[in-house]
């Protein structure tokens, strides 16, 4: 592995391109990665250099371990931004045979569920159930799809269309459990508990200082 004789033409964020070596891109990536945000380049620039034949494939591991990591503490923003997608799944898909990455797979992947918990495929927050049932279910779906997912090596073909199915195995179980009621003693001590909190409050209007 040569760390410091072959020089590659990084692309920077700010406009400038530096021929930089493997050591070197290395050393950016460690400290740009404590951060999510603001990287020296962009995860397009640093998945086309990692594709390189003769990039050294232990530094391409890392970077794109690095970048799987990223994005799976920012999740939610990536359906924005089409070639982010393409560049989560092939570092997602590189990691697969790795055993010492499973745990930062299965972060990604639940990252990607929590997402579709509370985003479903919008941008805005869902209006969910209310209770322990709820929260209970979610969990459980989470942990039971992570686990199959990452256990059984399935890579990320086309991350949209996971987010869909994903979506639509997730509105399917919470419309079967809806139409067999199980959310509504949760959501029945909930606004029985909200109506008397504000009884009270109006009850007793010495309780607002101007």
């Amino acid at each position: 592995m040569d760390l410091f004789s072959n020089r590659y033409v990084v692309n920077f964020r700010n406009g400038k391109k530096k021929r930089k070596t493997a050591l070197e891109i290395l050393k950016l990536v460690e400290k740009d990665c404590k951060s999510d945000y603001n990287w020296f380049a962009s995860s397009d620039e640093l998945v086309k250099l990692c594709k390189l034949p003769n990039f050294p494939q232990d530094v391409a591991t890392f970077i794109e371990a690095a970048i799987l990591n990223c994005y799976a503490n920012i999740e939610y923003s990536v359906l924005e931004d089409p070639d982010s997608r393409e560049n989560v799944a092939f570092c997602y898909n590189s990691l697969i045979d790795s055993e010492e990455y499973n745990d930062l797979r299965k972060k990604y992947i639940n990252s990607v569920l929590n997402s579709v918990i509370v985003y479903g495929l919008e941008y805005e927050p869902r209006i969910f159930p209310f209770g322990e049932t709820y929260n209970n279910m979610c969990y459980e779906w989470k942990k039971s799809v992570m686990n199959d997912f990452v256990s059984n090596k399935r890579k990320i073909i086309d991350l949209s269309e996971l987010y869909k199915i994903f979506n639509s195995e997730f509105e399917g179980m919470i419309d079967k459990a809806e139409e067999k009621h199980l959310f509504d003693n949760d959501e029945k001590k909930f606004f029985e508990t909200t109506s008397k909190v504000l009884k009270n409050f109006y009850s007793n209007p010495n309780q607002i200082h101007l």
